[in-house]
């Protein structure tokens, strides 16, 4: 798996994923058990899930038949994408201000740089590359864990810009997709209902369009909206990828800390070297790390859980041995601290590994 340290979710799309395994009949230990994720951090919409949790339930996911179980939903659809406020309903759940930048900026071509710069928000564990050829625009759509390349999350990126695009546009304009999956006349269907041609077991998953009014200035544009709205995204922004970084590197530090060879760091002094690292006193950091709804201590419980199950997993270390590096006093702390957060013993979760 790449280096996912920088990347995250927010916490109301994990939750849409883990409300889907509950559905497959995956339990709250279960998941738990697998990603670390504890009810409480998503209970908060503006929470932040990092990338390797949320890798973790998209492999929950994908055992459980992935996109097959979707479609194959009693609840499911396909109907329901041929509605433009389910659509609508969907672009704003997760990021209500972003999705209304994205539909009042002054032009397509701003709120199409927009629905790039700022998704962010929602996640960056994708990313979409924009290329304008003349009056050709070609967005192409790049996912990190390309071992599980679901079309459905590609396919919902192409919704919402098609939605954009006939937002800006009075003209019907007719898109191109470019998917790597097989045809699926489901996702055809609805792909066809946004008048989109597609092109199967493509190279790429992207989609293109031409038009001569990229630039027209938006007929229903308002600028005292936009300037609340674009205040409103560019804060939460930050917040993501300028105050997410500190916690980042606390996280990163505490990690280091655990698996140092040497003898000298123990819990009690992760905090003393993070600050001197950070440059930073104890004061500051907690304040930091408080304006993003967090504590040191709540973080170092997370990182350690998060290096058990790891060192559990993937090495032959002994539970003495893990409890030591983790900085717990004795193994009978350590083994309260796991039971306590995944309600099993080390040893019964390593035998069930």
């Amino acid at each position: 798996m790449k280096d996912l340290s920088r990347k995250s979710v927010c916490a109301s799309l994990t939750n849409r994923i883990i409300l889907n395994l509950l559905e497959m009949g995956y339990t709250w230990d279960d998941i738990t058990k697998k990603s670390t994720i504890h009810p409480e951090e998503v209970a908060t919409a503006h929470n932040r899930i990092p990338a390797t949790k949320h890798y973790h339930l998209l492999t929950l996911l994908h055992q459980g038949g992935g996109e097959k179980w979707f479609l194959k939903r009693k609840d499911f659809s396909e109907d329901f994408f041929f509605n433009n406020e389910n659509i609508l309903d969907m672009f704003s759940e997760h990021a209500p201000h972003f999705s209304l930048l994205c539909l009042n900026s002054q032009s397509l071509r701003e709120a199409i740089n927009n629905y790039i710069k700022y998704r962010d928000i929602i996640g960056n564990v994708d990313t979409i590359n924009c290329t304008l050829d003349g009056n050709s625009v070609t967005l192409e759509y790049f996912y990190e864990f390309e071992e599980f390349n679901y079309q459905f999350v590609s396919m919902i990126n192409f919704i919402f810009i098609s939605f954009i695009v006939n937002h800006y546009l009075d003209e019907k304009i007719t898109f191109l997709v470019h998917s790597k999956s097989e045809k699926n006349n489901i996702f055809l269907n609805i792909f066809g209902y946004w008048r989109c041609n597609v092109e199967w077991a493509a190279t790429k998953n992207a989609i293109s369009f031409t038009t001569t009014h990229l630039d027209r200035p938006f007929s229903k544009f308002n600028d005292s909206l936009f300037y609340i709205l674009k205040k409103m995204v560019d804060t939460d922004y930050a917040r993501v990828t300028t105050a997410d970084n500190i916690k980042e590197k606390v996280e990163q530090a505490i990690r280091e800390s655990i698996n140092k060879s040497n003898d000298d760091v123990k819990s009690g002094t992760f905090l003393n070297e993070i600050c001197s690292r950070l440059s930073m006193s104890k004061t500051t950091l907690s304040r930091r790390l408080k304006s993003m709804d967090t504590s040191y201590k709540v973080i170092e419980k997370q990182v350690k859980l998060e290096e058990a199950v790891r060192m559990l997993n993937n090495s032959s270390l002994s539970i003495g041995d893990i409890s030591w590096k983790l900085g717990f006093a004795a193994q009978s702390a350590f083994n309260k601290f796991f039971v306590d957060s995944m309600n099993i013993t080390p040893l019964k979760f390593r035998k069930g590994n």
